[in-house]
């Protein structure tokens, strides 16, 4: 009988989000600048694995965010940039994760340069 009820709690806690783990959001970049780039994503303490992407083209790819249920609490941010064949630096954009749930995990790449 025990188990049955730990089964439920399980059952129960997975329902709720609530045990820990990964918990990864889709993010989807547009390149809407007329060169291919390679976008980069930076965090605090690394570098992930750089994209190219060509014009007209979206790339997706999945983001790892932190367990909360509101991600305004979450004070660490994402910077992306995006640099051409020839290593100009054409968008560079950091935001909150709340900044990013706000356009939907969806960056449309451009000649946008705002390192903000």
């Amino acid at each position: 009988m025990r188990w049955a009820i730990a089964l439920v709690a399980l059952l129960m806690a997975v329902s709720c989000d609530a045990l820990p783990g990964d918990n990864y959001r889709d993010i989807y970049f547009t390149n809407h600048a007329d060169v291919p780039v390679t976008i980069y994503e930076r965090v605090a303490t690394s570098t992930y694995s750089p994209h190219r992407i060509a014009p007209g083209d979206t790339f997706h790819n999945q983001v790892l965010v932190p367990r909360v249920r509101d991600l305004s609490q979450i004070t660490a941010r994402r910077r992306f940039e995006a640099k051409t064949e020839s290593d100009e630096v054409i968008y560079c954009r950091t935001f909150t994760y709340a900044e990013l749930e706000g356009l939907s995990w969806r960056l449309n790449i451009d000649r946008a340069l705002t390192c903000s």
